[in-house]
Order: C-alpha cells, then structure tokens, then sequence
C-alpha cells in the first residue's frame, strides 16, 4: 500500500511539471524498488534520522549535521564504546570516570560495559553496514519522515484500520477529511458546509475554534525544550 502511493504521487506530479528529486523514508527496500522500477525519473532516497537512531550515538549525529565523515566516525565508534574502549576521544560520546578509573557506561540499563568478543565481533559487523561511505551520506541532512506519520495519524483517526471502507468512496472521502484537519486544523468543515450552501452554526463554530485553538496549543507545548527532555527522560526510565 505504502509503496504504490509513493510510485502514485511521484509519476502525478509529472502531470504539474514537477520532479521530486529526494524522499525520506525508512529502510523499507520495497519502496525504493517500486520507485526505481515505475517511476521514469531518478529519486534519491534519504535515510530517515528517527528510525535510524539509536541513544548511543543520537548525540553524535545532531552535533554533525551535513558531515558525513564525522558522522561515519560516530557510528564506527558505538560498538567500541560500548564495550568500554575509550582509547580516543570520540565526538557525541558520553563518558563518564569513576574515581576506581574504571568506565560507568551512562546509555546502557545496566550501566556497565558490555564484554565477550564473539558478541562484540557480531555487533561491530551489523554496524559496519551502518558506517559505509553511501549510509553516512543519506544520514547527514538529518531529514525525518514525522510529518508523514502525523498525516498518518490523523488519517487513520478518520478511517481506521478496524472498519473496511476501501471497498467504496467512503475512504477517498476520509483521507481527504484527514488532510484537510492537517493543513487546515478543525476550520476545514466550517469552509466545507460553507462551500454547500450549509450555514455551520454557531456552536459547530465554537467547538472547532476551541478544538484548533487546542491542536495549536498542544503543538506548541510539545516543540518547547523542557517537554523533550521530559519526554526524553520517561522514555530513558521505562
């Protein structure tokens, strides 16, 4: 479903003599198959920094933005660290010395470092395909793909994934009720009614200032530097 919407928007946007010549998205390899196979134009794909991320170098690659060879160095340097290897200091790495001069790995549960060099060997050679010249370069914009699955959200508020509506209009209908409630927020069915010939009423006007007013609050609160790092910490305690 997802890939045939991606070929389905890249080849309609010929039809407005407008080539897309990047996406971001996940390492779903079904996608960019699809999209390199019925798509007539080239489209690079980027790597989304959300899915990509994990907590041991997530510092690492905010800090690095747009270098990709630092942010290659990061991620070749996760497994080492790990394991208690901070021979060089390494940029995006947290450590910290405790007075036995032994490491406390502060991004484990356990707080230690890790050992066993068959399980070492195993890790560093998944991370070795993360640390290639072409992976590091897809990173280093540091696009993400949050503004799609809150579209997504919204969508499947409207049409959910237990009820079957795909078998009528309904769901052409429901999807673009989500994407107006996107671009427009709760003011879309006062212009919708209106474009009827249907006066939406005065308490039908209320209830969606007061449901915007509350999107537009909530979206505020959530960008604030204090929500994250509160956000950050329960994540970090469950």
């Amino acid at each position: 479903m997802e890939h045939d919407s991606a070929v389905e928007m890249f080849n309609n946007a010929l039809k407005e003599n407008i080539k897309f010549s990047t996406y971001t998205g996940d390492d779903d390899s079904t996608t960019e198959a699809r999209i390199r196979q019925k798509v007539s134009y080239g489209v690079e794909k980027l790597s989304d920094v959300v899915h990509t991320q994990v907590k041991y170098f997530s510092y690492g690659i905010a800090q690095n933005k747009g270098n990709s060879k630092k942010i290659q160095s990061v991620i070749k340097n996760v497994v080492p660290h790990a394991f208690g290897k901070h021979i060089v200091t390494r940029p995006g790495v947290i450590t910290r010395r405790t007075p036995e001069n032994t490491s406390t790995n502060l991004f484990l549960m356990i707080s230690k470092d890790l050992y066993g060099d068959k399980l070492e060997a195993a890790l560093q050679q998944i991370f070795n395909e993360y640390s290639t010249d072409i992976v590091a370069e897809k990173l280093a914009p540091l696009t993400n793909s949050q503004q799609n699955e809150s579209l997504n959200g919204v969508i499947g508020s409207k049409n959910p994934k237990i009820r079957f509506y795909g078998g009528s209009e309904t769901t052409n209908f429901l999807a673009a009720c989500g994407v107006a409630q996107t671009n427009l927020r709760y003011g879309y069915i006062n212009k919708t009614l209106q474009a009827l010939n249907i006066e939406p009423g005065r308490f039908c006007e209320q209830f969606n200032e007061r449901m915007t007013q509350k999107l537009n609050h909530d979206k505020s609160r959530k960008s604030t530097v204090d929500f994250k790092r509160r956000r950050s910490h329960m994540q970090s305690q469950a």
